[in-house]
């Protein structure tokens, strides 16, 4: 048995303990997580890397992109230190600025999105013109409310990614990087990872400093997951490139791709394989 759902929908249901992921039958000896625990793990890593893409282009910035595709506003601008701020190469990403977020609300069809913290963005070559910059995320928030239900989760970032570009490949790093998750009915988690990925624009896109278009992404990683009074340390993998849409409608904006997460626990091991079938949607399976 697999399920089927969006990101939103799992972190609701998963506060409510009305979700199981499904087993693999010739699995032997005992797996490392429950179902009700692959599958927070399951919405935490796809979380984590809807992320990845933040910080990467510096449009507006470095706004998160609207959860929503192309519809909806920010009620709000970031405050930028220093302003105006000092740009030694002339290209898009100043030599170093701190973008507070705190107050800013992005209203969407599906959900409310508040943002708190800050990120400093540094241009990691200041006197050569060219798309290699480090976003240090600062206890940088994300609360979530959906529209339909009501329910609200969140999440609070620290840790540093760093980014270099080509026109058609982008290389990322997550270094030290630290999310604490929120769910709705109070429950916390936390996830430390360090982890490597590598962006292909679509054939016929490109890549620039304000925008990162369709492509896939390649990650591969070490983590580790607490949740209560438990943790597991991770391996993350793209067995199938992750197909971005940066048009998606709904978080995360996969539309293709998979995932497998390998979970241990005092010697026991638990598979957790995550398929995007569309914008939003994913399945779970643990084996």
């Amino acid at each position: 048995m697999r399920f089927h759902r969006s990101l939103a929908a799992t972190v609701a249901l998963l506060a409510a303990g009305a979700l199981a992921c499904s087993e693999n039958p010739n699995a032997t000896g005992s797996p490392s997580l429950s179902a009700a625990q692959a599958d927070s793990v399951a919405a935490a890593v796809a979380a984590d890397l809807d992320g990845m893409p933040e910080g990467a282009v510096f449009d507006q910035f470095g706004l998160p992109s609207a959860p929503q595709g192309p519809t909806g506003t920010m009620t709000c601008e970031p405050t930028i230190s220093p302003f105006p701020p000092v740009n030694s190469d002339g290209d898009p990403i100043p030599d170093s600025i701190r973008i507070d977020f705190t107050g800013c609300v992005f209203e969407g069809r599906h959900e409310t999105v508040t943002l708190s913290g800050a990120r400093d963005l540094v241009d990691m070559e200041p006197l050569v013109t060219g798309h290699h910059v480090r976003s240090r995320f600062i206890d940088f928030g994300r609360s979530v409310t959906r529209t339909e239900t009501g329910a609200t989760w969140s999440a609070t970032q620290n840790g540093v990614r760093q980014f270099s570009a080509t026109a058609t490949e982008l290389q990322a790093q997550e270094i030290g990087f630290h999310t604490e998750f929120v769910f709705p009915d109070g429950a916390t988690a936390q996830h430390d990872r360090d982890w490597s990925s590598l962006f292909t624009a679509d054939v016929g896109q490109e890549i620039t400093m304000r925008h990162l278009p369709a492509g896939t992404w390649d990650v591969d990683g070490t983590s580790a997951w607490t949740k209560g009074d438990h943790s597991w340390s991770l391996t993350v993998n793209t067995s199938v490139p992750l197909h971005f849409d940066p048009a998606c409608e709904f978080r995360p904006r996969f539309d293709d791709g998979t995932v497998q997460i390998v979970a241990t626990r005092g010697g026991e091991t638990s598979t957790v394989t995550v398929e995007f079938t569309a914008c939003g949607q994913y399945t779970v399976t643990r084996s």
